[in-house]
């Protein structure tokens, strides 16, 4: 129940939660219901999110990303930041507001990956690997928000990992999409539904990492943006796996293919685009690869 959930302890996952950086002037903009979305801001009339609202379509040419990129909740981070600075309960409320006209503003509309959709499995899959996990640890112990948000929450979470396992896809969209199951299924052990979700999860986007990694290391969509994407879950799924007690359970195939990925993006920062374990005046010992390219790549 809710009162579980508002007392256990912080998942080591979000070890340094309070050092995130975060954008003060999002997060107010955000609780007002005005927000930037594909560099198109839009304030919605009354302060009240309709996510189902598309703020390009009377403005040609219509973009569907700028509803679907709504639907990710980038701007709950930094709700979720500014309310641990401040403790200021306007953000906590605001979060409670959003989170339940999502759930009943999308419970029975349109479903799938075409326009108007905000259950694009992308956006799932991005929803439970951020912006929902790092609200729900933030804004679990607020008294603004309802134990029958928190619960509606983690059913509505359950209710998206498990539709996107049902119409997974590929490429770097597919490592998303596995990577927020893997990420509810790591943060709540306790639910029925998540040792089945991890294993099932888990499989699939260890053997992704393996089959799209290219023979030199790079992703085989050919786009450096998508391979930090197909990296920075891989490296995610490590770190869900590191802080469960359960990196025993990671292949060693998978291990190297995921440091493949590392080391041919940090060879791309070199003026010779060589290897940074064999350039004389660029090494990294191997063992650090894979830390020093998570700090490269941001979090999404």
């Amino acid at each position: 129940n809710a009162a579980y959930f508002r007392n256990r302890p912080r998942p080591a996952f979000f070890d340094g939660l309070e050092q995130r950086k975060f954008n003060q002037e999002t997060a107010d903009r955000a609780v007002r219901g005005d927000v930037t979305v594909v560099s198109r801001p839009y304030a919605f009339p009354g302060g009240r999110i309709d996510f189902l609202f598309d703020a390009t379509a009377d403005d040609p040419p219509q973009n569907p990303e700028w509803l679907w990129q709504l639907n990710r909740m980038s701007f709950w981070q930094d709700m979720s930041s500014a309310y641990l600075r401040t403790g200021d309960e306007k953000y906590a409320a605001a979060f409670d507001r959003q989170l339940n006209d999502w759930i009943e503003s999308t419970a029975h509309a349109q479903r799938g990956n075409g326009a108007g959709s905000a259950w694009r499995t992308i956006e799932c899959g991005l929803r439970l690997m951020g912006s929902w996990q790092v609200a729900f640890e933030v804004f679990r112990k607020s008294p603004s928000v309802s134990d029958k948000s928190l619960e509606k929450m983690i059913f509505s979470m359950i209710e998206q990992a498990e539709y996107t396992c049902r119409n997974k896809t590929g490429g770097n969209w597919l490592g998303m999409e596995m990577c927020g199951c893997c990420t509810l299924a790591s943060l709540f052990p306790e639910l029925p539904v998540s040792a089945d979700l991890w294993e099932k999860a888990k499989t699939c986007l260890e053997k992704e990492i393996i089959l799209q990694k290219l023979p030199d290391g790079m992703q085989n969509e050919l786009s450096p943006d998508y391979q930090s994407v197909v990296f920075h879950c891989g490296a995610n799924l490590h770190k869900l796996a590191e802080c469960a007690g359960l990196e025993n359970t990671l292949s060693a195939d998978f291990m190297k293919s995921l440091e493949g990925y590392a080391d041919s993006t940090l060879a791309l920062t070199t003026p010779r685009f060589t290897q940074p374990r064999t350039n004389d005046c660029f090494t990294i010992p191997a063992g650090s690869i894979l830390s020093r390219a998570a700090e490269i790549f941001p979090d999404r």
